[in-house]
């Protein structure tokens, strides 16, 4: 978990974010069209795809995504369990 306690005045919070000691760069390596990995089916347009590839993302390399979108199904992507998502 990042705590924030003060952040340099002018650097953008991205900046000091991904400077954290726990922060992890996930390489973007799987495909939207890959059925192993989504279920097609549960994503019915395209408001949906970016939430779901950013959680099979979050599958793919044993981590989790933290999100403020709570509406995501995580049946639309194969293997993605309660431990994979947390919605703020």
């Amino acid at each position: 978990m990042l705590i924030i306690k003060k952040r340099m005045r002018g650097s953008p919070p991205i900046d000091y974010a991904t400077q954290a000691p726990d922060h992890h760069f996930r390489p973007d390596d799987i495909r939207l069209s890959d059925a192993a990995k989504f279920n097609h089916s549960l994503m019915p347009n395209s408001r949906h795809l970016t939430d779901n590839y950013l959680l099979a993302l979050a599958v793919h390399h044993a981590g989790c995504l933290v999100t403020l979108d709570a509406g995501i199904r995580i049946q639309a992507v194969q293997g993605a369990t309660p431990q994979h998502l947390v919605a703020l």
